[in-house]
């Protein structure tokens, strides 16, 4: 995802008696191509059309050719998968939102990369929740959520749930009690089969350390 691929070949051969006048070459999608092809190709020559695929997402283009051939336009079918880097926290950075916050501790802490920043929901209220929107529909099998490192031990019930439409949840780790203890660096891991979600969220129902949801950091993770 986010990278380009080695160009490959597409051969272009005019097979006909006359000169085939060529208006444009292009490419669909994550596609872009370079060509050798010019203007015009004489009878029974031949040019290049060099592709590469640089993937935002996974998916099946065309590359067209167009001008005065009688099979005009020509079509070549493109497919290729785009695939996530392992390691990589979708999370980072993106919008979030919330259930509701205290004070100065809006759910934009959690994607801020900071450890000591952190959401925490209206007290005395539940349950609460936090989450964040990647922006598309991305495949990911582990979320991590953290507590400032100082803090000491308290242990959240939890539920991680995943969306499409940002409306539908499925549940993605069904509710248990999570322990974030300060010799761990206060961090909970969350495993799950592979999903693909553009929201997930994390909804709170309990807090023996305090009337209310909290989480420092949010990340989601490829692998």
């Amino acid at each position: 995802m986010n990278t380009t691929s080695a160009a490959q070949s597409v051969t272009v051969t005019n097979s006909g008696a006359a000169t085939a006048s060529i208006t444009g070459v292009t490419a669909g999608g994550d596609f872009a191509q370079t060509n050798t092809c010019g203007t015009a190709l004489a009878a029974g020559a031949n040019c290049t059309v060099s592709v590469t695929f640089g993937p935002t997402a996974s998916g099946t283009r065309t590359l067209t050719l167009t001008g005065d051939q009688s099979n005009n336009p020509t079509t070549v079918a493109l497919s290729g998968t785009g695939t996530e880097p392992t390691g990589t926290d979708l999370a980072a950075g993106k919008p979030t939102s919330e259930s509701s916050h205290t004070d100065v501790y809006p759910s934009s802490n959690v994607t801020d990369g900071n450890q000591g920043s952190y959401w925490e929901s209206a007290n005395n209220t539940f349950p609460q929740w936090v989450q964040v929107d990647l922006g598309s529909a991305r495949s990911a099998s582990r979320v991590v959520l953290q507590l400032p490192a100082g803090w000491g031990a308290r242990t959240q019930t939890l539920t991680l749930g995943g969306s499409t439409d940002g409306t539908t949840f499925t549940t993605l780790k069904s509710s248990a009690a999570h322990t974030f203890d300060p010799s761990t660096r206060n961090t909970v891991t969350l495993t799950f089969p592979a999903a693909t979600q553009r929201y997930f969220r994390v909804t709170i129902t309990a807090n023996s350390g305090w009337p209310a949801g909290q989480v420092s950091e949010f990340q989601i993770w490829t692998s």
